[in-house]
């Protein structure tokens, strides 16, 4: 379901870019790909405290983080503009690579371990089949210019997996 959501952003966030807040071509490029930032430094540190601390607490963490930062993407573009975007994006990308390492970990877990790769490549198809929802559900969601609305319909999406780690035991082996 997060994957869903991420997809929502697709195809909105470089109309948001342009239309509210009158960015260019390089305006949506850097501020669509800056999520990637922080993703990057979050994914092998998220790796190491799902392994320490456990999958359900950053998995819930990530989840409630990056929501967090897409819910302040209309404030972040109303007072600061592009650049105040680009950096609730990063911080957003933190939180999205810790949860998607997570995530990762978690299916590999329950996965048993003569079909662990298989079980990853569940986990990576619900990543593709999130991104193919995702994009039309945003544009149906933006209906136009309702930025706002999307933002908190994505950011409310995204806190699925905080929720179903109410649902999952801890999959991190115990040492």
């Amino acid at each position: 379901v997060y994957f869903i959501a991420q997809g929502m952003l697709f195809p909105v966030l470089p109309k948001y870019i342009k239309n509210d807040l009158g960015g260019g071509k390089f305006d949506i490029g850097f501020t669509v790909s800056s999520f990637a930032l922080g993703a990057m430094i979050a994914r092998p540190v998220g790796g190491a405290f799902a392994d320490r601390i456990g999958r359900r607490a950053v998995t819930i963490a990530g989840s409630l983080f990056w929501a967090l930062m897409v819910a302040f993407y209309p404030i972040a573009g109303e007072h600061g503009g592009v650049a105040a975007l680009v950096g609730v994006r990063i911080l957003g990308g933190l939180g999205g690579g810790m949860l998607f390492v997570a995530l990762a970990a978690i299916a590999t877990d329950l996965s048993p371990p003569e079909r662990r790769v298989q079980g990853f490549g569940l986990f990576s198809s619900s990543t593709l089949i999130g991104f193919a929802i995702g994009p039309p559900l945003g544009l149906a969601v933006l209906d136009g210019d309702h930025y706002g609305r999307t933002f908190a319909v994505c950011a409310a999406i995204a806190v699925a997996p905080a929720l179903s780690m109410l649902l999952i035991a801890e999959t991190r082996p115990a040492h």
